[in-house]
This record gives C-alpha cells, structure tokens and sequence, in this order.
C-alpha cells in the first residue's frame, strides 16, 4: 500500500507538472498566444455564421425554385404536382394533402393523360432526374445515365 502511494505521489507530483506546463507552453506558442475574444467578436462571430447559412440555404431554394420553373411547362410536371406539391390535376390544393400513385394515376387517367401508373412513375422519374441535373450539375448527370441505363436494359 505505501508503494502504491509512493508511486501515485510520485507520478501526480514533478511529473505531473512538467507535462501540464509543456503542453501549456507548447499550445500557447502553437495556436498565437493567448486566444480572447470579447463578446461583441463572439456574437459578430455568429451572426456572420448565420448570414452564411442564410444565403446558403437561401441560394439552394433559388437554385430549385428556377429548376421547378424551367420545368413546369412539360407534361410529365404534372405528376410531381400531384404526387409532391399535394395539388390536384388543375393545379389546386388537394383535399387530404398527397395522394397514392393509384390515385394519380386514376386522376390522369380520368383527365385523359395517361392509361398506366407506371407511366405516371416514369414521368415522375424522368423529369426528377433532370431537375436533379439542372440543379446539381455533373454528378447528377452522371447518376441520371446510370440509372437510365440500368432501367433500359
């Protein structure tokens, strides 16, 4: 018993202390000096941190807003409304929020669109890989071929 507590006196003692001032030192010197910062630098800090994700997020809502709209024209765009906006077949809102693909495709059926729920996911696949391509870039070219090559063979 009194080794032991030789040993931990031993190690928690001059041991103990040079490490921890080293490693003080060497940190100090390491990262400039003291580091401090007043709070008016730390809240100027995060509301610049906000902004950032504000225009960040903001930019990638602009970004799928012009996707939608370069979209909305084609035929196949009215699958995405029904199926993901919740609207009905006339652009509306659609009572009970979003529907099943048999109900869309019922619907279409009735407007005289389309006779098959696969062609509604067809569509719905289609016109989502090329808004992804539209929105973002090369790699969602890429994994819009391969996909349409892996669903054509």
């Amino acid at each position: 018993m009194k080794k032991r507590i030789a040993i931990d006196n031993w190690i928690w003692g001059l041991p103990m202390i040079v490490l921890l001032l080293g490693t003080h030192i060497f940190m100090t010197l390491r990262t400039g000096f003291i580091q401090r910062k007043t709070e008016a630098e730390i809240v100027e800090e995060m509301r610049e941190e906000k902004q950032k994700q504000f225009k960040e997020t903001k930019s990638g809502f602009d970004s799928l807003t012009r996707a939608i709209s370069l979209f909305e024209g084609h035929k196949e765009f009215v699958v995405i409304r029904l199926y993901y906006f919740g609207e009905d077949i006339n652009g509306n809102p659609r009572e009970g929020g979003t529907a099943t693909w048999e109900e869309i495709a019922e619907e279409l059926s009735d407007a005289g669109i389309l006779k098959e729920i696969k062609t509604a996911r067809r569509w719905r696949n289609k016109i989502v890989n090329d808004m992804a391509v539209c929105v973002f870039g090369i790699p969602a070219a890429v994994s819009a071929a391969t996909y349409r090559k892996a669903v054509d063979k």
